[in-house]
């Protein structure tokens, strides 16, 4: 890092809050640490030494993003028969399984409530194929 003169002050970023383009420009709104949130600022990308925060702030926008795109379809996968699902993730801490639907309607990520509620035999079916049962030869000579 360089030297600051005795007049410079460094900041240090708490974390990053928002993100906004002017003028073509990518601006991040940031928390500076030991600030209260009145101390918030827009900053230029440029300007930016705190490649992580952003990271994970785009990650978590994303995510969000998607989660509510993803709700948001919701209804519109009404009256489709699911066919099987194929996987599951984690995004935020909450489940999201990847359902085929039958008659080749195509793919949709669904929340792990509503996979339980609506299609709860699917849920057990892709559980079942995945358990592995340790048998133990002992056991089986007791």
């Amino acid at each position: 890092m360089e030297n600051l003169d005795e007049n410079s002050q460094e900041y240090i970023v708490e974390r990053v809050e928002g993100k906004r383009i002017v003028n073509g420009c990518v601006q991040y709104l940031l928390k500076w640490a030991g600030y209260d949130s009145s101390a918030n600022t827009w900053e230029p990308v440029e300007n930016l030494n705190c490649p992580g925060l952003v990271a994970r702030f785009e990650e978590t926008a994303f995510e969000n993003e998607f989660l509510d795109e993803m709700e948001a379809e919701s209804e519109s996968r009404e009256g489709l028969e699911p066919l099987k699902i194929l996987g599951l993730t984690l995004i935020q801490k909450r489940l999201i399984f990847l359902m085929q639907w039958k008659d080749d309607r195509g793919l949709s990520f669904l929340t792990a409530e509503e996979a339980y509620s609506k299609y709860p035999q699917i849920v057990i079916k892709f559980y079942e194929g995945r358990v592995v049962w340790d048998s133990d030869e002992e056991d089986d000579d007791a």
